[in-house]
């Protein structure tokens, strides 16, 4: 009876919603956000971290102007519809959703209240959506592109331990993208020349018995695919996998961070994307009015501890990759490739720096590296009118000359670095010698494309290339 109350009540709810106007809202207002994930509420808690923060910035604080009533599913997804209907009944201004699932249960849960979702699957193959530019009348969000992301995974396993022929996957298929992504990561493997073993894990409790068919099929390495499920996981399987020894590759932060060997993919900045949607629904516009975004950051991270453990000696253009050397002391450092025709000197005047572009102009180069340099900074303008007028793809140590309109940029940040400096000034503060403080190096490298200088250029850059980036500067 009561399952029967509560649903009848999402029905009169949504029946209501269909008749009645939206109002725009603002942070001088009261505003309601009904939250439904497929997960435990702990393994949402970094991501929505990263909600709270944006939707603050936007001008919504949780306990002043906000109310988001949550429900989890805990990973038991036949639980969603009658969770997805308890949120109707609450009559919110929107309900924020995560995973492809829960996207499915709040759409048969209501047509009238604003959707707003966030997946790393791809919502128009899973059907949520027809396309992205064009979503339905009462949904938008942030879609993954899981095809990518997955081959460029076994890409980077492979590129760890190249001697290996047994790789293996650990997959869920009763996840909806999971044949899928298994048909996508065979193909991969096949390109890459190695034998993919799949251990189909359709419970925690069966996470033991596939590390022990891990051992009988003699697997070399292990990726770890992308399941709800899995996340709560994540402990007993980085334990189980250093056991066996298994170099292993994630798709999230939190997998190095507990001790996994590699991850790469998307960013939480997503979360952020999916705030920025939540905020202008609130404000008046129509979901689907608003395109369906995709993630702009992917990261690659490497457990430099984990790395020793394993033995591994991972190739340096592998390293130099990583936007992030994990739990390291130690600097990598790396030999420069020759160049044939190299500009040595600092440039000091503008006179100089166009008889710099005119000699290099005559020499007829096809592709152009400015190194760092202050004065190319505060002449940025004047750096990106030969590049363009020359045509040439150009690689710079500034992201400020990328928005001038240069081709990429690849350098660390000064807020990253300001922040090592704070750490060492406080520690010195509290006693600590200068001389027992090492000399920091720089940990991560931000890769920032402008794909508008691209097409100007008459450029196709390669998908692995933009899923490596950063930031792509439309």
């Amino acid at each position: 009876m009561k399952r029967r109350r509560v649903f009848a009540a999402a029905v009169a709810a949504a029946a209501l919603g269909s008749t009645r106007p939206r109002q725009a809202r603002t942070p001088a207002q009261n505003a309601r956000i009904g939250v439904l994930f497929s997960g435990t509420q702990a393994s949402w808690v970094p991501s929505m971290a990263v909600c709270r923060r944006s939707l603050r910035e936007l001008g919504w604080v949780e306990g002043r102007n906000l109310e988001p009533p949550f429900r989890y599913a805990d990973h038991r997804c036949e639980r969603l519809p009658t969770l997805a209907a308890e949120l109707v009944a609450l009559r919110p201004d929107l309900i924020f959703v995560g995973s492809v699932p829960a996207i499915r249960a709040a759409m048969q849960a209501t047509t009238a209240l604003p959707i707003v979702f966030e997946t790393l699957g791809d919502a128009v193959a899973a059907g949520v959506v027809p396309q992205l530019g064009k979503p339905a009348s009462n949904v938008t969000g942030v879609s993954g592109f899981w095809r990518e992301s997955s081959a460029k995974r076994l890409q980077l396993l492979h590129e760890a331990e190249p001697g290996a022929t047994r790789r293996a996957v650990m997959a869920n298929f009763g996840n909806w993208a999971a044949p899928a992504g298994m048909r996508s990561k065979q193909a991969a493997s096949r390109q890459l020349g190695m034998q993919l073993d799949i251990v189909h894990v359709p419970a925690p409790a069966r996470v033991g018995a596939a590390f022990e068919q891990l051992r009988r099929g003699r697997a070399q390495a292990l990726r770890v695919t992308t399941d709800p499920m899995r996340s709560s996981q994540r402990e007993q399987i980085v334990a189980l996998a250093a056991a066996a020894r298994l170099p292993a590759i994630d798709d999230a932060r939190a997998f190095v961070e507990a001790g996994g060997l590699m991850s790469y993919g998307a960013g939480l900045d997503r979360f952020r994307q999916a705030a920025v949607q939540i905020d202008r629904i609130l404000r008046g516009a129509a979901p689907g009015d608003l395109a369906i975004e995709q993630p702009t950051r992917f990261e690659s991270i490497v457990n430099r501890k984990t790395l020793r453990a394993l033995g591994l000696d991972l190739p340096q253009a592998l390293l130099l990759r990583a936007d992030e050397v994990n739990k390291s002391s130690d600097a990598y450092s790396c030999r420069p490739l020759p160049s044939p025709r190299c500009r040595r000197g600092p440039l000091r005047s503008l006179d100089e720096l166009d008889a710099a572009f005119a000699a290099l102009a005559g020499e007829r180069i096809e592709a152009l590296h400015l190194f760092g340099q202050l004065f190319m900074l505060l002449n940025a303008a004047r750096v990106a009118a030969p590049v363009a007028q020359h045509r040439w793809p150009a690689v710079s140590g500034f992201e400020q000359l990328i928005q001038a309109g240069l081709l990429l940029s690849c350098t660390n940040r000064v807020d990253d670095d300001v922040k090592r400096v704070a750490h060492c000034v406080g520690r010195i503060l509290k006693g600590t010698p200068p001389g027992e403080l090492p000399v920091e190096q720089p940990t991560r490298f931000y890769l920032t494309i402008n794909l508008h200088a691209a097409r100007g250029l008459g450029l196709t850059l390669p998908q692995t290339l933009l899923l490596r980036a950063d930031e792509v500067l439309q």
